[in-house]
């Protein structure tokens, strides 16, 4: 389902919230303990992945200067693909 609508939709990264479901989709990909969020080498139905921190008060791992860094990094990486591929999507999944 998931695919189906990226697909649909063609949004130009998928960021996925948290690094939990990252992987859980991607466990390939992920072999080590330690993992650094940001674009990622993996693509969902040929769009390229970039994982953030979760800003829940219970995650205390990133101070708010390092996911401000990561959710700026987000936005330019987002711009440089519409410089590639002119489609303005968004939609967020619940």
């Amino acid at each position: 389902a998931l695919e189906r609508k990226i697909r649909r939709y063609r949004p130009r990264t998928v960021a996925f919230l948290g690094v939990t479901i990252y992987r859980i989709l991607f466990p390939h990909e992920n072999g080590e303990r330690f993992f650094a969020v940001g674009p990622t080498e993996a693509r969902l139905a040929g769009v390229p992945v970039f994982v953030l921190p979760n800003p829940s008060g219970r995650n205390a791992h990133y101070s708010y200067e390092e996911m401000l860094r990561i959710f700026i990094l987000l936005r330019k990486h987002a711009y440089a693909s519409a410089r590639r591929r002119i489609r303005p999507h968004y939609f967020l999944l619940p």
